[in-house]
């Protein structure tokens, strides 16, 4: 994504914004820097994002390595493996998929972990990681008693095949 197309993608937020009657200044856009270079990363950070994701511990690795501004603000947003827990959580703001129990004591146990988006699996797809729909409050629960500070949800519904069915699933 380049400056002009990052400045449609702005266009198209503040106006379904408005449509649904919120302020689009209240809306965050994450760009995915993932596969892009570090001069990707520059030319948006120039044009004014400052929230950036990556999705695998060693592309985050190698942006912390990278001479970015160091204000940039990085999420997690791939499958956490319990190994690379350690590697990541310092570097992140938030980790945006937060996708099973056997992650909350290892995440508890970091001296300052950043918040977490619990992934939901709302549609039930056997190929998606994420918590069912009915153990998402009893593991909200169970991250909050060990300390974690659940910050939303992150819920990729299935693929629609038109916006009456994509309607369905953000209703849910």
């Amino acid at each position: 994504m380049g400056t002009r197309e990052l400045n449609t993608v702005r266009t198209r937020i503040a106006a379904a914004a408005q449509r649904a009657g919120r302020n689009p200044d209240d809306v965050r856009l994450l760009a995915v820097s993932k596969g892009r270079t570090d001069d990707a990363v520059r030319a948006l950070y120039a044009a004014g994002q400052r929230a950036f994701g990556e999705n695998r511990p060693q592309g985050l690795k190698g942006r912390m390595a990278a001479d970015l501004p160091t204000d940039i603000e990085w999420h997690f947003i791939g499958n956490v493996q319990r190994r690379a827990i350690k590697s990541i959580a310092p570097s992140i703001v938030l980790l945006h998929s937060f996708d099973r129990t056997a992650l909350i004591e290892p995440w508890a146990r970091l001296e300052h972990p950043p918040p977490v988006l619990i992934e939901v699996n709302i549609g039930a797809e056997p190929q998606k990681h994420g918590f069912a729909v009915e153990e998402v409050l009893p593991a909200a629960s169970d991250m909050v008693t060990a300390g974690i500070m659940v910050a939303g949800l992150m819920i990729i519904p299935p693929r629609a095949t038109g916006p009456d069915d994509a309607r369905r699933w953000f209703a849910s």
